[in-house]
């Protein structure tokens, strides 16, 4: 007994071990944004704390729609979401979330100017706060890191619409890397049908020439768009939390404390 709980112990302790590899090596300015292909998982103090899925399984899809698909739990079983039309979703948009396994489409809810805010402070390094514009003045490539991390919807969501990608490299020395363009679920003004957005812009895709000076986030209530329209250059920002389960460490204390009684009571026989 006493020699499988030593053997529980390390198999536990490695397993700790390797979890913490991950931890600064993701994107971010704290490296602890994780990709997993459709879906980015946020880590804050070691731990997995939520999901986002990828913006441009979303864009083409009026925010409506979406929020009534949402009810149930289970992103992608709206009726409509069946009859892409063009205007409220697109074909591409529809054939995104077809592309999403059965575990990927559960417990999604949309995201507030306050959740939004708070994972752009996180993943930026720089204060976010509610509606704001911030430009880095230069080309940084953590800019480039979101965008990719958190999908291009301009040159997918062009694609998604109209079957080709825009070639718009004003200077062919530098990539387009495009834009996050993402609906969150604070509206505009009391009463309104318009939403508060986010962009996310390369400099690339906004200047004539250069990457130098455009590098931008973009939180602010004049990007609004109606809910029951589907952009297809615009998602509708989705997250999950993550129910947290006891570390691979707590787990080898409680073993450790076990292996301890069982020496004891093995002692006094």
């Amino acid at each position: 007994m006493f020699n499988k709980c030593w053997f529980v112990l390390l198999v536990l302790l490695s397993h700790s071990a390797n979890a913490t590899l991950i931890l600064g090596n993701g994107y971010g300015a704290n490296g602890n944004f994780v990709n997993n292909g459709s879906i980015t998982t946020e880590y804050r103090n070691g731990v997995a704390v939520r999901e986002w899925l990828d913006l441009t399984k979303t864009n083409g899809i009026a925010y409506d729609v979406l929020v009534e698909d949402l009810a149930d739990g289970q992103l992608g079983n709206h009726e409509q979401l069946s009859f892409p039309d063009g205007f409220i979703i697109n074909v591409g948009a529809f054939l995104d979330l077809r592309d999403l396994s059965s575990s990927e489409l559960s417990g999604w809810k949309t995201v507030s100017l306050v959740n939004i805010s708070d994972m752009f402070t996180e993943f930026f390094g720089v204060p976010i706060s509610g509606h704001t514009t911030y430009s880095f003045n230069e080309n940084v490539e953590i800019v480039e890191e979101f965008i990719l991390l958190f999908g291009d919807t301009h040159h997918e969501g062009t694609f998604d619409r109209y079957g080709f990608y825009p070639d718009e490299d004003r200077n062919t020395f530098l990539d387009n890397i495009g834009f996050s363009f993402g609906l969150i679920d604070t509206y505009r003004d009391f009463g309104s049908n318009e939403l508060s957005s986010t962009h996310v812009f390369d400099g690339q895709y906004v200047t004539s020439l250069s990457d130098g000076f455009d590098d931008l986030i973009d939180v602010w209530e004049t990007n609004g768009r109606t809910t029951s329209f589907g952009r297809h250059d615009q998602g509708t920002w989705l997250v999950r939390d993550i129910v947290s389960v006891p570390e691979p460490a707590s787990v080898a204390l409680f073993i450790v404390m076990l292996c301890g009684f069982a020496y004891q009571h093995r002692s006094k026989f």
